[in-house]
């Protein structure tokens, strides 16, 4: 026995989570599927013989923890499936990376764990020294194809996916050659594998950096050394070292580890609490222990990754573009299968393809802590979906919210949520304090009139609105009017936002203070503004009518809308209001809900790539109050960061013409903007 072994003491559950480990077929990759197929994960045992894999599934299943009673194993068990990897190939392991893309919803925990261990000397299949090229470079090109698929399934903040490379403490025996990574000049067998075990936390460590320098929150990395353990990776001693070597092993067996002992570092840094508070760390006996100081070397870091990337045929080092290209290759690929589906038209493959390649793999959150005290915020269609949800943020840092919706009973409905329904995260340093005020107002954009009467009760109630959200919106519905005989979704989308800000904009200006952060107008368009454009010829698709090219012209509006307000405020000489447009990402929401069965069919495949509602409010979220933003005006924006919208949201030409032709079509009495407000101020402010 060892002197000691740490065991992991975390009660974790992992229902709903799926777990990926390589080589899990024995040792303490079984362990470890064993244990976190009884806290209730599913768990793909991704092995190169399945006949083996299986075996060890049965085993599994027919062999209970020793301590079956204890809280984590309390509840359902998990799944156990099985996938053929085999690390020897980089065909392989694209095919089972692929096929986990395509028939697994989602991916939260990756645990390189399979190994060689002193080979004779040899080449897998794509000719790299087999020590390395298996234990470094095939789970180094295996968890950057499955990296975009473990950031799309972080749904909720608190939580992360977690990448765990299986190292050794023989990684403090060598250094890294990046000059001879095949070992072509010398082969030691023993020195071969410390260097693979030594490559196995350089790559941790730079992917950690990398995933901090592209801004990719929610996945942790970790790597481990397991300890001194029983198991059949010295199946080769006999041949690299001396004819009976393994008797003497055996005899040492008595005072190493077993495989259940040796699988609890692994497990902790899978499941431990503490442990998803860190990244990029080196750990041994379920503890942060410090690896060699070639472990910690970062200019070896970087040519080790950049040569790898090399060897193993990615096409770029950076990660950004990385998780781009392989997020449109391995969902087109699954889009083309599913796509293959008879009865599936040349429309919606042709869509499927559009939305593919405008898809980002992951999401970032708005990382402001600014509280929003003595601050009044307006907020169209906040009684459902990323409204309700800024809504319910920017009222925890203490704002003044009001709920502009077309139905009270669904707005007080909101109301009552809000208010009894914290965010997901409520200890975040923004939500330390006292939430603000969540009162509703009716406002139909469908009609102009109530716009305006909306508009007057504001101004007039209100001692000053700081922040404007224009986020109520529809969405491929059918051919229809407004009262005011406005094609539906321009008249909403577009016209009706139009007036309504407009109308507030006195309001807004008078409500600036020198020392208060700027004051804000936000309008959420959609990434479909790129296919769209205006029609100034039969803007009311009276001629024509495409519920999708309708919707796109709505959202362009929008992006033209924000460049040309900003753009006449600066005109004015008016400083202190920003103007913002975005796309908050593909969300579940009620928008869908006029969807023919084609789109709707869509939606089902993309499910993996769709935010929740959460997710879906943070660019929003980020333009009412990040401190950078607050710099910015005019600008377009997605995952919280500036973007370039399309050619035709930059044409200021069109911009200016779309202005004119909306001035008068929601009736308002010059082009004007420092006329229009003196006026607006008349009429609507006492």
């Amino acid at each position: 026995m060892p002197l000691f072994s740490r065991s992991c003491n975390s009660k974790a559950r992992l229902d709903g989570k799926t777990v990926i480990i390589t080589g899990a077929n024995s040792g303490i990759g079984k362990e470890t599927a064993g244990d976190l197929y009884r806290r209730g994960a599913r768990v793909i045992l991704a092995c190169r013989d399945l006949a083996r894999a299986e075996a060890a599934v049965k085993d599994i299943y027919k062999i209970p923890p020793s301590k079956y009673r204890e809280e984590r194993f309390i509840g359902e068990f998990g799944q156990l499936v099985v996938y053929k990897l085999d690390l020897n190939s980089l065909a392989s392991i694209r095919e089972c990376a692929k096929q986990i893309w395509k028939t697994e919803p989602a991916v939260h925990i990756l645990i390189n764990n399979a190994a060689v261990m002193m080979v004779p000397k040899g080449v897998t299949e794509d000719g790299f020294e087999i020590q390395f090229g298996i234990n470094h470079l095939g789970h180094f090109l295996f968890t950057l194809l499955l990296l975009p698929k473990i950031i799309q399934s972080q749904k909720h903040p608190d939580t992360c996916g977690r990448i765990i490379n299986v190292s050794s403490s023989a990684h403090n025996l060598v250094k890294i050659k990046v000059e001879d990574l095949m070992s072509d000049k010398t082969y030691n067998p023993f020195m071969v594998y410390c260097r693979s075990k030594l490559a196995n936390i350089l790559f941790t460590r730079e992917l950690t950096r990398r995933l901090k320098e592209a801004n990719v929150a929610g996945v942790n990395t970790y790597t481990l050394h397991p300890g001194i353990f029983k198991s059949n990776l010295s199946r080769h001693f006999d041949q690299v070292l001396f004819r009976g070597v393994r008797y003497f092993i055996r005899i040492g067996e008595l005072f190493v580890k077993t495989p259940k002992e040796g699988a609890q570092t692994t497990i902790h840094c899978a499941v431990d609490e503490g442990a998803a508070k860190q990244t990029g760390l080196y750990y041994s006996q379920c503890a942060v222990a410090q690896p060699s100081n070639a472990a910690l070397n970062d200019l070896t870091a970087i040519k080790l990754w950049n040569a790898s990337i090399e060897l193993v045929g990615l096409p770029t080092s950076d990660l950004r573009d990385l998780i781009q290209i392989i997020s449109k290759e391995y969902a087109m690929a699954t889009v083309i299968a599913l796509l293959s589906t008879p009865g599936i038209n040349d429309v919606t493959r042709s869509c499927a393809s559009g939305f593919v390649s405008k898809m980002w793999p992951f999401s970032r959150s708005c990382q402001s802590t600014a509280r929003l005290v003595g601050r009044t915020v307006v907020i169209t269609g906040a009684n459902t979906g990323i409204g309700k949800e800024t809504a319910r943020d920017l009222y925890r840092r203490g704002a003044r919210v009001v709920l502009a919706c077309r139905d009270l009973n669904k707005a007080n409905a909101a109301i009552e949520e809000l208010k009894s329904v914290p965010p997901s995260c409520p200890t975040r340093e923004q939500f330390v304090g006292e939430p603000g005020e969540v009162v509703a107002c009716k406002l139909d954009l469908n009609s102009l009139a109530s716009v305006r009467e909306c508009a007057k009760h504001i101004s007039t109630t209100e001692s000053a609105v700081h922040v404007l959200i224009n986020n109520a919106g529809v969405m491929m519905c059918p051919k229809g009017v407004t009262e005011d005989g406005f094609e539906t979704q321009l008249g909403t989308n577009h016209l009706g936002h139009f007036l309504f800000t407009l109308l507030l904009l006195p309001k807004i200006i008078q409500s600036r203070k020198d020392s208060d952060p700027c004051s804000r107008i936000i309008n959420v368009s959609s990434m479909a503004h790129a296919r769209g454009d205006i029609n100034f010829d039969d803007l009311m698709s009276e001629k024509s009518y495409s519920p999708l090219k309708a919707y796109n012209q709505s959202k362009v509006a929008n992006v033209l809308f924000t460049r040309e307000l900003a753009r006449r405020l600066k005109e004015a000489n008016i400083t202190g209001i920003n103007v913002y447009s975005l796309h908050p990402g593909v969300i579940k929401s009620d928008l869908g809900r006029h969807l023919s069965a084609g789109p709707r069919f869509l939606l089902g495949i993309f499910r993996p790539f769709i935010k929740n509602i959460e997710q879906g409010a943070q660019t929003t979220i980020h333009c009412a109050v990040d401190e950078e933003a607050a710099k910015e005006t005019g600008l377009y924006y997605k995952e919280c960061a500036p973007t370039s919208p399309s050619s035709v949201a930059l044409d200021d030409a069109k911009a200016a013409r779309l202005w004119d032709t909306s001035i008068k079509l929601v009736g308002l009495p010059t082009h004007n903007l420092t006329e229009l407000i003196e006026q607006v101020s008349k009429d609507y402010i006492k």
